[in-house]
């Protein structure tokens, strides 16, 4: 009887982390790239690491997974996964028992930290998907009677359009003038989704408007969003059902989305907006709307582009939802062939003609967006997903992917869109994909070994990181009152807040090379550390907003803090109440009041902001370490939940 022959114990070739040269002359290496014995000895050509030459065997077995972090707090489950900020702020050990609130010593400035949300308007009654208190109008007329006068309602709908539509299209060009011309000359006439979908442009378009154009007007921006906001609400109430199964429907759905992810509409949370998507998504399947127009003969050209562009605002939506709430995305690229892809690829005869020029109004960055959503939505369902594991080789490929979307979309020139709209639309869409680029390194790109062994991993980290800050930056610096800018970032904020961890992150571990010098001396640490202090100036100035912006500036603010306090080994315990006690005035300031509690005095006698004091070498730099415990202890994970 004849038996298979045994293999002999396949063994794991042993990785060197030296250098070459050092290793080869068994002398001690500092593991630098490059490292200073090859230097100093004139052979820095030859200084080279076994990684650089890895085999496809070795790079195969190199995989890892999504971290995640599951809490019960407050009686609630919280999860956080690789898209939440949570699992970067559970890195910095020193500070756990500070940022969890598991010091009892903290007790009472973390319960008056807790009582700013007293500052705050209380939010509205929910109701789907408004969050305002939906009340059936009599008839249409009193719906049209609420609607501005037409040149400052055109004003607003065009700042809707100049802002919203350029990275979130819903609307075919033709089709959005004969629709709005056939509202203004018989309003009465118009459904309730309409006036839903009207109300809400406004709103969005209100929010959009340069703050000079309003202050021109003599109108108040803020008040009226909140006002048309409400309008739509009632008119939506009033459609009930049939509000899903129309164009203007869906794209109430998905504007009410926008208005979610910037915090316009009361009690929002990222989970409400999760909701929302799976809604919304249901919805436009049952319209068909993920399947090609053209597998339907005799649809019009222009309702052709309308439903592609509703479907690809949809599958964008869910992917920033995800992202945001730490769920996988509920649309699969499995699950859908409406593409603008396939409008221009396929050869099958099965389908209806592509249509004409003149009822096609598709873009250079329709296809780029088309091209890039898939890929996308992949990288963020195995970050969301259960147990996913990644293989080094896949990112290596995925990256390359992103890579080249984020040159096509650098080198776009598009001669539809004016400048404003081109440069916005740039910048938004290399945000997101730079987001993306952070998930996907995320497993390989902090691990112990990465600079030697995952050092594209590594390097990406650190690259995105900065260049979203330096995003944040550029948007911050165009909101100007000719060109405002704030929508932007507000829709972006919880990307940025991310973005600010990881950079901390960079610091606290000695991964930004302090002696690489670049322009005028700078060096990569210097950058790093400018990014993060100007981060507190932005995030403070938007701290009164909401409550999410006040969450997110406590954030900033603590990693800031507690950061350099680590960085000088000062006594951190003590600067943390002093710092619980500055950031209540500096929130007190900002709101012009006081909490219940406190003693009665006038707003001018407040201590000036702590921003400056966390940009000094000089000042309290833990300022907040205590309040980030509040911060996570009483939200869920993804600051949805905080008060």
């Amino acid at each position: 009887m004849s038996s298979w022959p045994l293999k002999g114990r396949r063994q794991r070739p042993r990785i060197v982390f030296s250098c070459l040269p050092c290793h080869s002359r068994k002398i001690k290496c500092d593991r630098h790239r490059l490292c200073r014995r090859c230097i100093s000895a004139g052979r820095a050509v030859e200084c080279q690491h076994q990684t650089q030459q890895l085999s496809p065997a070795s790079a195969d077995g190199a995989s890892a997974q999504y971290s995640s972090l599951a809490l019960f707090v407050g009686g609630k489950p919280r999860l956080g996964t690789a898209t939440s900020w949570m699992t970067l702020m559970w890195e910095f050990k020193e500070i756990r028992p500070l940022l969890f609130g598991t010091d009892p010593d903290y007790k009472d400035i973390f319960h008056r930290i807790r009582r700013l949300k007293d500052l705050y308007p209380p939010a509205k009654a929910r109701e789907f998907p408004f969050g305002a208190p939906g009340v059936m109008p009599e008839s249409r007329t009193k719906l049209v009677s609420q609607l501005p006068d037409r040149c400052v309602a055109e004003t607003f709908l065009g700042s809707y359009m100049e802002a919203f539509e350029t990275m979130f299209p819903l609307w075919h060009e033709s089709s959005y003038v004969d629709e709005m011309a056939q509202f203004w000359a018989n309003p009465e006439s118009a459904d309730w989704t309409f006036f839903a979908q009207v109300y809400i442009m406004l709103a969005l378009g209100c929010y959009a408007t340069p703050k000079a154009k309003l202050q021109a007007l003599g109108l108040d921006g803020h008040a009226l969003s909140k006002l048309y906001l409400d309008h739509a609400s009632v008119a939506f109430s009033g459609s009930q059902l049939t509000a899903s199964f129309n164009y203007a429907g869906l794209r109430t759905l998905c504007m009410s989305m926008l208005a979610r992810l910037m915090d316009l509409i009361a009690s929002n949370d990222q989970r409400d907006c999760a909701i929302t998507v799976g809604l919304t998504v249901r919805a436009a399947q049952t319209m068909n709307l993920h399947r090609h127009p053209r597998l339907f003969g005799g649809m019009p050209g222009a309702e052709m582009s309308t439903r592609i562009k509703i479907w690809t605002t949809l599958v964008l939506l869910d992917l920033l939802a995800s992202v945001r709430s730490s769920l996988p995305p509920v649309i699969h690229s499995g699950d859908y062939d409406a593409s603008v892809r396939l409008g221009r690829e396929t050869d099958n005869d099965t389908l209806s003609p592509a249509p004409t020029d003149h009822d096609s109004d598709e873009t250079p960055f329709d296809h780029i967006l088309a091209d890039f959503l898939p890929t996308a939505s992949h990288i963020v369902r195995m970050a969301n997903s259960v147990n996913q594991e990644l293989d080094y080789t896949n990112v290596e490929k995925l990256d390359r992917q992103l890579r080249e979307t984020l040159g096509k979309v650098s080198n776009l020139h598009d001669s539809t869109a004016t400048p404003r709209k081109h440069r916005l639309r740039s910048e938004m869409f290399q945000i997101i994909i730079r987001r993306v680029m952070l998930i996907l390194h995320e497993p390989f790109g902090r691990r112990p070994n990465a600079a030697v062994n995952f050092r594209c991993s590594y390097m990406r980290l650190l690259e995105c990181s900065l260049a979203l800050a330096v995003s944040q930056g550029a948007l911050h610096s165009q909101n100007n009152p000719a060109d405002g800018m704030k929508w932007a970032l507000n829709m972006f904020k919880e990307d940025f807040e991310t973005t600010l961890v990881c950079i901390a992150l960079g610091i606290r571990g000695n991964k930004f090379d302090s002696e690489a010098s670049t322009v005028n001396g700078t060096t990569p640490r210097d950058i790093a550390w400018s990014t993060l202090r100007r981060a507190v100036e932005i995030t403070q100035e938007q701290a009164g907003d909401s409550i999410k912006h006040h969450l997110i500036f406590l954030g900033v603010y603590v990693l800031v803090a507690a950061l350099e306090c680590l960085e000088c080994n000062g006594p951190i315990r003590e600067r943390m109440f002093e710092a619980g006690e500055k950031f209540v005035s500096t929130m007190e300031k900002a709101k012009g009041q006081r909490l219940n509690d406190t003693p009665t005095a006038p707003v001018s006698d407040l201590p000036s902001a702590p921003g400056s004091e966390i940009c000094s070498n000089t000042g309290p730099e833990s300022n907040q370490g205590d309040t980030s415990a509040y911060y996570i202890d009483m939200g869920d994970l993804n600051t949805s939940v905080f008060f």
